[in-house]
């Protein structure tokens, strides 16, 4: 009796002791937008479509929940709201009625009863959110390139025409703008009272650090330039290199290198995403990379056969990460195992928006790359 009651016991601690991949929770959901004029939501516990709606002309920007509903623009201008339980339509306005939004991807961002609306080409514009009424306008002209701004307090970062901004979110008014740029550039990321702005003028490629409040710069770097979008945390900036494929971290306050790890290539079109100590950063060959955020030591990678190239949305929600490219994906963060996968019609998730997800606490998590962010 005793071995059999030792044996028992050494194989509860056994199973105890197994490896077991995070569930995803209940009553959380993924918002996606499409380019064939629809919202989706998916259950994030199994990713099982939850509801879908038209918006009758093709999408124009990324989604944003707030307050229960789900908002996007469409190629008309007009504000569509969708119950985010339901996908029912609350709420149509128009709001832009001397031009037509025509370039997919353009982000905006509700805040503080004012819908401020980027653009990749020509203007930045807010809206009193209650009365649909323009509050401001800041017009570039045709092909301008206005990158997606960045909300921080009352103040908007954004790049145009090979400048740097710094606006009043209330009026529009220039706090302070930087010159002479380079024309391609990156959205602005705010960290710890500084903007970073990575450029893109062949054959030299930079990245900028700003004082926030003033505009002075900090540093400049030219080791690496235009690439994935930017993220940071404890003090360290993670960036993709477009023109060497590499993967870096940066100190946030010197710009000096803290380590630079090779990829066989690391794509423009992923955003780079921190969770619990690790970087995961999407590849060309369609392959996903957990990188160690101290270190840069590679801690896994995943291959998506049905992903299109490179075009990794990324968000990490209650311990579960979720990518988009032509599918959708549920994964462990720490060894890369899938948890499921949501392949749909050949194309459909091709142009699609980047992931939001929105967990049990009603925490909106985004991936960071592209669209409008506020920083608290």
């Amino acid at each position: 009796m005793k071995p059999l009651f030792t044996f028992l016991i050494a194989l509860s601690l056994l199973i105890s002791c197994k490896r077991k991949d995070p569930k995803p929770i209940q009553n959380e959901w993924i918002y996606v937008t499409l380019s064939d004029r629809e919202v989706h939501a998916f259950n994030a516990a199994n990713g099982r479509e939850v509801w879908q709606s038209a918006t009758q002309k093709s999408v124009a920007t990324n989604p944003v929940v707030n307050n229960g509903q789900v908002s996007v623009f469409n190629m008309d201008g007009k504000l569509i709201q969708f119950d985010a339980k339901t996908g029912i339509r609350k709420n149509e306005i128009q709001l832009i009625t001397d031009y037509v939004l025509n370039v997919p991807g353009d982000g905006f961002l509700l805040a503080h009863e004012t819908l401020y609306i980027g653009g990749k080409y020509e203007s930045i514009l807010a809206y009193n959110i209650r009365t649909g009424q323009s509050k401001w306008q800041l017009r570039y002209g045709w092909n301008s390139v206005t990158e997606d701004p960045v909300l921080v307090g009352n103040t908007l970062y954004y790049a145009a025409m090979s400048k740097l901004y710094a606006v009043n979110s209330e009026t529009g008014a220039i706090r302070w703008q930087v010159d002479q740029l380079a024309q391609h550039t990156r959205k602005p990321f705010y960290y710890q009272g500084m903007v970073y702005l990575a450029t893109s003028h062949y054959p030299v490629g930079k990245l900028f650090a700003f004082d926030a409040a003033t505009g002075i710069k900090k540093w400049e770097s030219s080791e690496v330039d235009t690439g994935t979008t930017l993220t940071a945390h404890d003090g360290l900036l993670f960036i993709g290199s477009e023109k060497t494929g590499r993967f870096c971290a940066l100190d946030a306050k010197t710009g000096q290198i803290r380590w630079n790890q090779a990829t066989p290539k690391i794509s423009v079109s992923s955003n780079a995403y921190y969770a619990n100590n690790l970087i995961y950063v999407g590849g060309f060959e369609n392959t996903l990379y957990a990188f160690d955020a101290q270190t840069g030591m590679l801690k896994w990678h995943s291959t998506d056969q049905g992903s299109s190239a490179g075009n990794f949305s990324i968000v990490v929600a209650n311990g579960v990460l979720y990518t988009l490219g032509q599918k959708l994906r549920a994964i462990n963060p720490q060894n890369g195992v899938e948890l499921w996968s949501l392949t749909e019609t050949p194309g459909q998730f091709y142009g699609v928006s980047t992931l939001i997800v929105t967990d049990s606490n009603q925490k909106n998590h985004y991936s960071a790359q592209s669209g409008m962010q506020e920083v608290q």
